[in-house]
C-alpha cells in the first residue's frame, strides 16, 4: 500500500513537471517533427509515433516490417528499399521483438535477411541492431521482461532515437482480450514516446475473414497509433494501404510483390498488377453471383452465413465479395439489416433480373 502510495505521488508529480513543459511549448511557434522514413516525400513514419502494419495470416506482414527495418539500418542510400528513403540524421537504435519465430533457424534468418538487405554481410556486427525473442518467456511474464528490457536499451543508449518492433503485438501480453493488460502495455508505449526518445512499429493480426485488428489490443492500438498500414494480397499482388496517417495526407497505395531470387519484396510490376485487375474482374461476375442469391429464395441469412455459403461455390475473397454484395444491395435484390449485433442479409427472389 505504502509503495502504491509513493507510485501515485511519483506520477502526479510528473504530470504537473508535463503540464508545465506543454503550456511552455505553446507559447513558442511549433516546428513538426520531420520523418524518419518518407516515401515520394511523404512521410510514413514519424519519430515519438506508434505505426501499426495489420492484415491477414500469410500477406507477407513481417516482410513489410523487415524492409522499414533495413531502411533504418542502411545510412548509405545506396540499396532500394521498396522506394523508401531515409530522412532523419539521428541516429536510429534498431530493437527487433519476435514473438513467432523459432530459433533454430526462422528468427537466426530474418534477421540475416535485415543486415543483409540494409547493405551488410551476412557475418557482420551491426551495433545499433538488437533483437529479443518471447517464444520461451511466460506469457504471464512477458510484460514485465519487455519493460526491463528497453530500460537498459534506453540506458545503454542514451543518445540514440530507438525504434521497438514488435511482431506481433499480441503475443507481448497474456491476453490480447483482456483489457488491464491491453490497456498496460499500450499506456507504457505512450508513455515512452511522451517522455523518451522512443518509436514503435506493431505487427498486428485480423481477425479471420474481417479486417479488424485482433481483440481489445488491436482496437486500442489502432486508436492509438499516428500510421495504419493495412497489408492484403489479390492474387500474387501484396497491397500496402495507408488506412491512417496522422502526421501527413492521403499516402497512396503500394503494389509489391514477392521476388523468389531475393526471397524478398520488390515493387511490383506492370504484369503482376493487370494479373490482380483481371482476376478481381473475373471473380464471381455480379451476373452468376446474382443468379445464385436468387435462386436462395425469398430468405433472410446471417451475413456471416451467406458469405460462408458463396464461398463455397465461388472463388473470392472477402473484400470482393463485400463489392458485389455492395452492387446487389443498390440494385434492390438484397437488403441489409443489423438485428441485435448481427448483420442479416434479405434476398428479394421476386426482383426482376437486372444483369450489369
Amino acid at each position: 500500500m505504502k509503495n502504491q502510495q509513493v507510485n501515485i505521488k511519483t506520477q502526479i508529480e510528473k504530470m504537473y513537471i508535463q503540464r508545465k513543459e506543454i503550456l511552455r511549448r505553446s507559447y513558442e511557434k511549433i516546428r513538426f517533427s520531420e520523418p524518419l522514413i518518407s516515401k515520394d516525400d511523404l512521410g510514413i513514419i514519424y519519430p515519438n509515433t506508434i505505426t501499426t502494419i495489420q492484415g491477414q495470416k500469410g500477406v507477407h506482414k513481417s516482410r513489410v516490417t523487415e524492409a522499414f527495418c533495413a531502411r533504418v539500418l542502411d545510412t548509405s542510400n545506396t540499396n532500394e528499399h521498396l522506394g523508401m528513403d531515409l530522412k532523419t540524421k539521428e541516429n536510429i537504435f534498431l530493437l527487433y521483438v519476435d514473438s513467432e519465430r523459432n530459433h533454430k533457424d526462422q528468427l537466426p534468418y530474418a534477421v540475416q535477411k535485415i543486415r543483409k538487405k540494409a547493405g551488410y554481410r551476412i557475418d557482420e556486427i551491426v551495433p545499433n541492431f538488437d533483437i529479443l525473442s518471447l517464444i520461451n518467456v511466460a506469457r504471464s511474464n512477458r510484460f514485465e521482461a519487455l519493460n526491463n528490457h528497453i530500460k537498459r536499451l534506453q540506458e545503454e543508449n542514451p543518445k540514440e532515437h530507438i525504434m521497438i518492433v514488435f511482431d506481433v503485438i499480441t503475443d507481448c501480453i497474456g491476453s490480447f482480450n483482456d483489457v488491464n493488460q491491453s490497456m498496460l502495455l499500450i499506456d507504457l508505449m505512450n508513455d515512452l514516446i511522451n517522455t523518451s526518445n522512443v518509436s514503435f512499429i506493431t505487427v498486428i493480426h485480423e481477425n479471420p475473414k474481417g479486417d479488424k485488428a485482433r481483440g481489445h489490443l488491436g482496437t486500442e492500438i489502432i486508436n492509438k497509433s499516428s500510421q495504419v498500414i493495412q497489408i492484403s494480397m489479390e492474387g500474387q499482388l501484396i497491397k500496402v494501404k495507408f488506412l491512417h496517417s496522422r502526421n501527413t495526407g492521403k499516402i497512396p497505395e503500394w503494389n509489391l510483390e514477392f521476388d523468389k531470387k531475393t526471397n524478398g519484396l520488390v515493387q511490383a510490376r506492370n504484369s503482376t498488377i493487370l494479373g490482380a485487375m483481371n482476376k478481381k474482374q473475373n471473380a464471381a461476375p455480379i451476373e452468376d453471383l446474382q443468379k445464385f442469391i436468387l435462386a436462395l429464395g425469398n430468405n433472410t441469412f446471417d451475413k456471416k452465413d451467406l458469405i460462408e455459403k458463396i464461398k463455397t461455390n465461388f472463388e473470392v475473397g472477402t473484400r470482393t465479395l463485400e463489392d458485389r454484395l455492395n452492387t446487389l444491395k443498390k440494385l434492390g435484390i438484397i437488403k441489409s439489416v443489423m438485428v441485435g449485433n448481427k448483420s442479416k442479409i434479405t434476398i428479394y427472389s421476386d426482383k426482376q433480373m437486372q444483369l450489369l
